[in-house]
């Protein structure tokens, strides 16, 4: 009885593992498609209704999510408090969970939002389609990544349960 126990908690283990490890996966997935979204909604509304940055911000954040709203309402916050907007912008690209590419390619979009209409708009379309492209990637690796996961995690508690009987 103690040793079904013993391998019930090992395959528990396992499938708590195995969740965590899809879990940040697919949080990351929603974190890019919400700042590509964001972003292209910026370039957007600075090309049609030339809104200013700070009411751009928070609207680019809504509704995508708590990290990416975070991400945005930190550099709205700043240029409402009258701070500089690209220190709290790096630092808020800096606190994102995600690739060190993608953070690179965010860093260099704050950079772009300290210029003129056109830099702003051109920086923003080159950060949104990289992003677009960094999601598609990591979404076809996704699905074989998760399926290694699960294959590691349970044939591995499997086995750890085989030599423990």
């Amino acid at each position: 009885m103690l040793k079904i126990l013993g391998g019930a908690c090992i395959l528990a283990a396992a499938g708590a593992v195995r969740t965590m490890q899809v879990r940040s996966l697919r949080r990351e997935i929603s974190i890019l498609y919400g700042l590509a979204a964001g972003l292209e909604e910026m370039e957007n509304e600075i090309r049609v209704n030339r809104t200013p940055l700070p009411r751009l911000l928070k609207k680019a954040g809504f509704d995508r999510g708590r990290d990416v709203d975070a991400f945005f309402k930190t550099g709205a916050n700043a240029l409402k408090n009258g701070d500089t907007f690209l220190p709290a912008w790096d630092c808020a690209v800096d606190e994102l969970p995600v690739a060190r590419k993608e953070k690179s390619i965010l860093h260099e979009t704050g950079r772009s939002l300290c210029g003129d209409e056109q830099q702003a708009c051109q920086g923003l379309t080159l950060a949104y389609q990289s992003l677009r492209h960094t999601l598609q990637e990591k979404q076809r690796a996704g699905r074989d990544f998760e399926k290694r996961v699960t294959a590691l995690c349970f044939s591995g508690a499997a086995l750890l349960i085989i030599l423990l009987m």
